[in-house]
């Protein structure tokens, strides 16, 4: 087994629907072409596509209750909404639960986007992908990508569950 160094850790959440991006985009642009973007997907089906970075999002439509998230618009095919980052431990992650249920850190560095919000974000669409990016001090990468991923609410502990590893890392990296 090869060992990674966590220089750069990066899990993400795709909403793409099942690996037909264009298929999605060509139906949410249809049925829904002025509803508010629910995911970093909806945004690339919307023309965000071509820079990764900071956008507002709407998980469940509504403008009451939108945050803030870090979309990845490039990698795998772009869609992927970011929910933590590590790159070079600027960012002390030994938090606690209070931390981890809200989020803290800086959406253009290093952070945890928040156990709720990833929990919203994950509810937008029912069909979620995981995806773990690595890099090791040494600049090896490795990436797993999980077909099926989910996060209870608090009052589950934020069980999480997922299956279907594929990838570079193995499922037990």
């Amino acid at each position: 087994m090869q060992m990674y160094f966590l220089l750069t850790l990066l899990l993400a959440v795709s909403l793409h629907a099942q690996g037909d991006v264009e298929k999605y985009c060509l139906e949410r642009i249809k049925t829904k072409p002025s509803d508010k973007p629910r995911t970093c997907l909806d945004l690339l089906c919307l023309g965000y596509g071509g820079a990764s970075g900071v956008y507002r999002i709407y998980p469940t439509g509504q403008e009451h209750y939108s945050f803030d998230v870090f979309c990845d618009q490039k990698t795998d095919g772009g869609g992927w909404t970011v929910f933590q980052r590590r790159m070079d431990g600027s960012v002390d992650f030994y938090r606690n639960w209070y931390n981890y249920k809200l989020g803290f850190g800086d959406l253009n560095g290093e952070f945890w986007l928040g156990n709720d919000k990833l929990v919203a974000a994950l509810q937008a669409n029912p069909k979620n992908e995981l995806r773990f990016d690595l890099e090791s001090t040494t600049n090896e990468q490795a990436f797993a990508k999980y077909s099926s991923f989910n996060v209870g609410d608090e009052s589950t502990g934020y069980t999480l569950s997922l299956s279907g590893c594929t990838g570079t890392a193995g499922a037990d990296f």
